[in-house]
C-alpha cells in the first residue's frame, strides 16, 4: 500500500489479517508502481490513489483525502484564501512529489491545467522526507490528511488550501484472478480502517 495509508492502518490491518490468512506480505511503494506490479501479477491486491485503470484489476472506492499546505514552523504567511499563485513569491523553494507518486501526477496535471510553474530544486519520494525537508526549512509543499494523520504535527505550519484543488481518491486494487474470498476479507477490513479515520477526524 502507499506509505501515508500504511502509516496509519497497516498494523491493524495485519493484525486483523493475521490469523484468517496466516501469512501476511506487506510492501510500501508509490501508486504507480503498485499499479504496474499489479499489472504484471507480482501483487494481488493494493491500497493506492490515482485514477489508472486496467482490464485485469476490479477498482474500489474508499474515500477523498483533503490536501493542504505545508510550511516550516516559523513560516508565517496570511493564512486566509492561500493559493498557489500567491505563493510564487513566498520567498521558500516549492518541493516537488516525484512523478512516480499519485501525489506528483496530480500536481503536474495541476500545474499544467492551470499554468502554474515552480523552479524545482527538490523532487521527492517519500511523504516523510517532504515532511523533513519541510521541517528544516528547506521549502513548502503540499500533503493530505492521511499523511500528516502519521506526522508529528507541531514540526509544520499546516494550512488549507483555498484552490480548486481536488482531494486525492484512495482505492482498493484487486487483480480479477485473484481469490474472491480472500479479496473480500481484506477489503471488508480496509474499508472499516479507512471509515474509523473519518470518524477520528470528525471528533477533532
Amino acid at each position: 500500500m502507499i506509505e501515508s495509508a500504511g502509516k496509519v492502518i497497516a498494523a491493524d490491518l495485519c493484525k486483523q489479517m493475521q490469523k484468517t490468512l496466516g501469512l501476511v506480505f506487506l510492501t510500501s511503494e508509490p501508486s504507480g508502481t503498485l499499479m504496474e506490479q499489479l499489472k504484471e501479477g507480482s501483487l494481488d491486491i493494493a491500497v493506492l490513489a490515482g485514477e489508472e485503470s486496467h482490464e485485469d484489476i476490479n477498482k474500489y472506492f474508499l474515500g477523498e483525502d483533503p490536501w493542504y499546505f505545508i510550511f516550516p514552523k516559523e513560516f508565517t504567511l496570511n493564512q486566509e484564501k492561500l493559493t498557489f499563485e500567491k505563493l510564487k513569491l513566498c520567498g521558500l523553494p516549492f518541493i516537488y512529489h516525484s512523478k512516480e507518486t499519485a501525489d506528483g501526477g496530480l500536481l503536474n496535471e495541476y500545474f499544467r491545467k492551470h499554468n502554474l510553474y515552480f523552479p524545482k530544486v527538490f523532487e521527492i519520494q517519500s511523504n516523510a522526507f517532504v515532511y523533513d525537508l519541510v521541517g528544516a526549512g528547506l521549502g513548502w509543499s503540499v500533503s493530505h490528511m492521511l499523511g500528516l494523520m502519521s506526522h508529528e504535527k507541531n514540526t509544520l505550519n499546516i494550512c488549507p488550501i483555498s484552490d480548486d484543488f481536488n482531494p486525492r481518491k484512495i482505492y482498493f486494487c484487486v487483480r480479477k484472478d485473484f481469490d474472491v474470498r480472500i479479496s473480500n476479507l481484506v477489503l471488508d477490513c480496509v474499508r472499516g480502517l479507512i471509515e474509523s479515520l473519518r470518524a477520528v477526524k470528525h471528533d477533532q
